[in-house]
């Protein structure tokens, strides 16, 4: 293979490694009733802490 495929790819396979872990990092706590980490917040509802949120799509 070429050099700059061979580095294309590990950039690639270094990427959805990484969002591999975030994913399971914020599924593992959403799991245990905790709050995400890697979350966009939209809306921040008054109510005393609620709130949407975008988080990372499959």
């Amino acid at each position: 293979m070429n050099k700059s495929l061979k580095i294309v790819m590990g950039i690639l396979i270094t990427l959805l490694i990484l969002w591999a872990i975030m994913f399971l990092v914020d599924y593992i706590r959403v799991s245990n009733f905790e709050e995400p980490v890697f979350v966009i917040h939209k809306n921040i509802l008054r109510d005393g802490g609620s709130y949407t949120g975008y988080g990372l799509r499959i």
